[in-house]
């Protein structure tokens, strides 16, 4: 009952509104409608290291020439756009440091298809231009999804235009020189480069723009939902250009899907109140939202068409990738296209595959009481001990034991990352060794060298 005489304002009816529907309002802060309109770009880990691959040798930090990738790098739409007839006469060797600078240290999303093309112009484009023949490492971290989709590397890996100017060239050739009648004999080298005096035969069409490439880095791709890494894609794409490669990243991609956006279980968004992303099938913030009753049949099908795409590989690399490892030792058949990763058969040569969580828990501090080192790295239930002991003779307070409940979670799943490593790693030997296959090295650990962004 209400006072007579007092006024009643009543509240707008049913429940409130879920908070993320309040984060692209036109009253929500700033900074919640700046991140709705990027779609979760803001979100996105951007990659902290410059030997994402390795057999590449970087120059010093306290050098001139990493001061002077760093400033391009930090800049590079502008220099695309006032440089880029100066950039195509850059070594190659250059370009491609150039390119792992500015996944580290550019803007999210500065490296687009028109930045690829103009750095890569060959002499038949540009006079004086170095082209891409001779690039070995080529860095597209935190590129997929952001300024470039596997569409347009698709189209740029063809080089249509390079083919057919190499067969116009040829035609030209063979109407300047005399036909001669074919001779019985075998010619004395098939993947000869050059013509054969006696027959005419031109040299076979390069019809890829990197046809030394055998080092390829797409790790940190885009996991929001509209731009979101594509399996299948790449699946076309590893089919198409990747048979010759030898080191491969894959670090921080979405559990592997045909179907990746019909299935909500797998995928997850950016949220200003939860501290890891959340998943669309409402489950617990650190659980794993994939293999649900540990059926990993769709992606280790995927895993197996990649495998099979990939025979020459001898480097893999999967930091980040923690909630979908277990599918890189499924045995069995499912809806994924067939059985499990062929670590005997296209990735018979894989000989170091990287499997490290990619990211330091911060919450080893919270449950050692602000000590450094301490005994959390496996989920030291002697913290947990003592910090009941000290609830019975202190005052419960509630805020802190929630940091340090949501500490010890993100401590255990670091450390499940770790587990799950090792079980891989073991039963891949495993395997090896009943065929008398290669060793393999597996790196489960989370030491990493970082650098300085400022």
């Amino acid at each position: 009952m209400r006072p007579v005489g007092a006024r009643y304002t009543r509240g707008p009816p049913g429940p409130p509104p879920p908070r993320s529907w309040l984060t692209s309002s036109t009253h929500a802060p700033k900074h919640l409608r700046d991140r709705a309109k990027a779609g979760g770009a803001a979100e996105r880990v951007t990659p902290d290291r410059l030997d994402r691959l390795p057999g590449v040798e970087f120059p010093a930090t306290s050098s001139l020439l990493h001061r002077c990738l760093k400033a391009i790098a930090a800049n590079w739409k502008w220099h695309v756009h006032y440089d880029q007839y100066y950039l195509a006469g850059v070594p190659v060797r250059i370009k491609a440091l150039l390119l792992s600078y500015i996944a580290v240290y550019g803007e999210a999303g500065s490296l687009d298809i028109d930045g690829l093309r103009r750095i890569f112009l060959d002499e038949n484009e540009l006079a004086g231009a170095t082209g891409s023949e001779e690039l070995t490492y080529l860095d597209l971290s935190g590129a997929v999804g952001q300024g470039l989709t596997f569409r347009q590397l698709d189209h740029y890996f063809s080089d249509p235009a390079a083919a057919s100017a190499v067969q116009q060239q040829q035609q030209q050739q063979q109407q300047q020189q005399p036909t001669t009648p074919i001779p019985s004999r075998p010619l004395d080298s098939w993947d000869s480069e050059e013509p054969d005096p006696a027959t005419g035969i031109p040299p076979p069409l390069r019809t890829t723009r990197f046809p030394n490439l055998t080092a390829l880095s797409l790790a940190h791709p885009s996991t929001t939902v509209t731009a979101s890494a594509s399996w299948p894609r790449l699946l076309h794409f590893a089919t198409a250009h990747l048979a010759t490669l030898t080191h491969l990243s894959l670090a921080f991609w979405p559990p592997p899907a045909l179907t990746p956006h019909a299935n909500a279980k797998i995928t997850t968004t950016a949220s200003p109140y939860a501290p890891v992303p959340v998943s669309y099938g409402c489950s617990d913030f650190y659980s794993a939202a994939y293999g649900a009753d540990d059926d990993w049949s769709e992606a280790a099908g995927v895993l197996m068409r990649l495998s099979r795409a990939t025979y020459c590989l001898k480097s893999l690399d999967l930091e980040g990738c923690g909630t979908w490892l277990p599918a890189l030792r499924w045995e069995g058949e499912g809806g994924g296209g067939g059985g499990g990763v062929e670590w005997c058969g296209g990735w018979r040569g894989v000989e170091r595959v990287r499997v490290q969580a990619g990211w330091v828990p911060g919450g080893m501090e919270v449950l050692n009481g602000g000590e450094e080192g301490g005994g959390a790295q496996k989920g030291d239930t002697g913290v947990v001990a003592k910090r009941e002991s000290q609830m019975e003779t202190e005052w419960w307070d509630v805020e802190e034991e929630r940091r340090k409940y949501y500490a010890q979670k993100e401590v255990l799943a670091w450390d499940q990352v770790r587990i799950q490593g090792e079980a891989v790693e073991a039963w891949v030997r495993k395997k090896r060794r009943l065929v008398g296959g290669l060793q393999i090295e597996f790196e489960t650990g989370c030491v990493r060298r970082r650098y300085d962004r400022e």
